[in-house]
């Protein structure tokens, strides 16, 4: 969303700062043309001064945030990590959970989003509430690959990995992780041929502490 923001100004930005150029320059252009090409050049830098400045914002947490991080995988490597006081899991003799947020799961469904119809053409959605017709053909059913997000708690014990959700969770003994990886900012999980992806915003710092936490 913010990277959209600096993008969104420094586009305009640029556009004004070109329009009010052109104005500027121009051979016909008179007294009032000038005033408000200059009033779009100045807007236009405004915009690309601000969208520096955000940059520099995030830029600056993002590093705090990266030093953070760091910090905590030291203590990591360090055994330093306590367990938590509460946990949603009813652990089992000798458990004991190291972290748990609210996130959410992404998985890519493929889904009918449409069909063509005998004598009734073809019928796709292409976007919520639009669909696409075309003339008359033989009934075909049209899918896509549909992203489903899945709300829930994500939970990192000392002996397994588990996402509650009473629709799609998942329970798996950390000896039973195939590899876990970051993929596209999302935690990935495998186990055997299953995958999943877990939305965290430092992936690194959950890898170390699977890799890790079964010897603390």
């Amino acid at each position: 969303m913010v990277y959209t923001l600096r993008q969104t100004l420094k586009v305009f930005g640029g556009v004004f700062i070109f329009l009010g150029a052109l104005g500027s320059f121009s051979p016909d252009s008179d007294s009032r043309t000038r005033v408000v090409s200059i009033g779009l050049m100045a807007t236009g830098i405004i915009f690309i001064v601000v969208s520096s400045f955000i940059k520099k914002i995030y830029d600056k947490r993002d590093m705090e945030i990266e030093k953070a991080v760091d910090a905590t995988i030291m203590e990591i490597h360090n055994n330093n990590i306590d367990p938590i006081p509460n946990c949603s899991l009813l652990l089992r003799d000798g458990e004991k959970a190291y972290y748990e947020m609210d996130t959410y799961i992404q998985e890519i469904r493929t889904k009918s989003v449409g069909s063509t119809g005998s004598g009734a053409g073809v019928s796709v959605r292409v976007a919520k509430g639009i669909y696409f017709h075309s003339g008359s053909s033989g009934r075909k059913t049209i899918y896509k690959d549909v992203k489903e997000k899945y709300y829930g708690k994500f939970i990192i014990t000392n002996k397994r990995v588990a996402f509650v959700n009473d629709k799609n969770g998942f329970d798996i003994p950390l000896t039973k992780i195939t590899s876990v990886y970051s993929s596209n900012g999302f935690l990935t999980i495998q186990s055997g041929r299953k995958t999943h992806n877990i939305y965290v915003q430092s992936p690194r710092l959950f890898i170390e502490l699977i890799n890790k936490v079964q010897d603390f």
